[in-house]
């Protein structure tokens, strides 16, 4: 794309402009418009094209311009030449560059809608996350909760057959649940325990009385 500098005319002087192609809001009439298919090719030219997935069909030719007389603001950088001329053009800090019908207030107001426009977005945004967060965090609640339950059911079942099995195994100590009891505790005389889990403790398991000493059983 190419473009033809143009000078904004004042009643005293003129400002020329240069790159119009990067203002913004700039409007343009088209005043040419042609397509012109592409001629035949050779084998060639035709087999690249299919490699690479485009074809060309044609060029086609568009002229715009702004209208002789048109009264445009500019917004952007103005530098005074060597020769004595006036220059505007995009500002070298990166800000952008306006060429457009409206007026100051106009560009103001087209700022102030942007603006009330992003915001908007940002508060969907924000509500939609918002909303996104609530449901996370309600499926992590209720996928906690369904798994506290499920471990509570099974320490219960647990608890329950470990107390069935203490009713049918009553001779079964009480510390490694395996091995008879075979001994008996003094001073306090209970026996629930093996000699093996006995010899490890101070207290009595049932008790907790001083275990003086233990005295094996045999069970004729």
């Amino acid at each position: 794309m190419t473009s033809i500098p143009f000078v904004l005319s004042g009643k005293s002087f003129g400002v020329s402009v240069s790159d119009p192609l990067q203002a913004q809001n700039l409007e343009y009439k088209t005043v040419f418009n042609k397509f012109e298919p592409a001629s035949s090719q050779n084998v060639t030219d035709s087999l690249i094209q299919w490699a690479s997935g485009d074809k060309t069909k044609g060029f086609q030719t568009i002229e715009e311009m702004v209208e002789v007389g048109s009264t445009l603001t500019g917004i952007g950088e103005l530098k005074l030449t060597e020769d004595g001329v006036i220059r505007l053009g995009p500002p070298a800090s990166g800000y952008k560059y306006f060429l457009t019908r409206l007026t100051i207030d106009g560009i103001m107001k087209q700022f102030q809608s942007n603006k009330k426009y992003w915001k908007a977005i940002t508060v969907v945004f924000a509500c939609g996350s918002g909303i996104l967060f609530f449901f996370y965090f309600y499926h992590y609640w209720k996928r906690r909760k369904e798994r506290l339950e499920q471990q509570e059911f099974v320490r219960q079942i647990r608890e329950e057959n470990h107390a069935l099995d203490n009713e049918q195994n009553g001779d079964v100590c009480v510390i490694c649940l395996d091995l008879p009891r075979n001994v008996v505790i003094l001073n306090c005389g209970h026996i629930c325990a093996c000699r093996g889990c006995a010899e490890q403790l101070q207290e009595c398991p049932v008790c907790r009385a001083h275990i003086a000493r233990l005295i094996p059983t045999y069970n004729a």
